[in-house]
């Protein structure tokens, strides 16, 4: 019988993971010492195909064992259970896409575990190229893909905040984006086109923009890093439409980044 999934931190450890070694041998007696053969080691790597750092780790909501990792510049991973490995799903990307290793954001779809979204692009900055959206019906082994028109930074300051993608709770063709310098996109029809909407907080050139998104029941709560302390942290929407800063936020004049615990 196969055991169970993962744990999170046996999956945690796993995607962390660099090399691995056998356990030194231990003796009991002097005697036994003497007379035993001198111990042979054997080295080996551990293969995770990975580079850079692991900057998010998402577990399906209803599937056991099934969990995906995101890297700042080396792309994203599943959680093959039945390997105990992990599973690279971006090695198709050329030399002309090296911007897109980056991963931004994972989303799956609680309704549909064998869809899944990525949010690719590894710099903001003005010599990047623009960031993309990679859509799958099979857990990643094929992609559809739609190219931004906006940078997005899996590489930059705040990548381990939290996923600024999102499936909506009420629809699972409805999809949120939050970028670092261009506001909040939405799409409607299972990322395959996306449009800017209204957002109360307006996205400057050094914030760090919309930095998580959540559902929670059938509202979603976007997060906002700004960078001098003016706006609220914490919005919310429960009709898809309008969005209002959460009551009662922690005050101040410092820059805050709200992360998703």
């Amino acid at each position: 019988m196969r055991a169970s999934g993962p744990s999170r931190r046996a999956v945690l450890g796993g995607a962390a993971a660099a090399a691995a070694f056998t356990t030194l041998p231990s003796f009991e007696g002097r005697a036994e010492a003497a007379t035993s053969p001198t111990p042979t080691y054997r080295w080996r790597q551990v293969a995770i195909g990975g580079t850079g750092f692991v900057t998010g780790v998402l577990f399906h909501p209803s599937v056991r064992g099934l969990a995906y990792a995101r890297t700042d510049i080396g792309g994203a991973y599943r959680w093959d259970d039945r390997s105990a490995r992990w599973t690279p799903l971006n090695d198709d990307l050329g030399w002309d896409d090296w911007n897109l290793l980056g991963v931004e954001a994972i989303a799956v779809d609680p309704a549909h575990p064998d869809r899944l979204y990525l949010a690719l692009g590894t710099y903001a900055q003005p010599w990047a190229g623009n960031g993309a959206v990679l859509r799958s019906e099979d857990r990643g082994v094929t992609w559809a893909r739609t190219d931004l028109a906006v940078k997005l930074g899996g590489n930059e300051d705040g990548r381990g905040t939290g996923e600024r993608l999102l499936v909506d709770p009420r629809d699972s063709d409805t999809l949120w984006l939050g970028t670092r310098h261009d506001g909040l996109l939405k799409s409607t029809d299972r990322g395959a086109t996306w449009r800017a909407v209204s957002f109360p907080a307006t996205p400057s050139a050094t914030g760090q923009g919309i930095t998580l998104l959540v559902a929670a029941g059938r509202s979603v709560y976007a997060g906002w890093g700004d960078s001098d302390g003016t706006a609220a942290n914490l919005y919310r929407t429960s009709d898809g439409t309008t969005w209002e800063a959460v009551p009662a936020q922690p005050s101040g004049a410092s820059a805050k980044v709200p992360i998703r615990a």
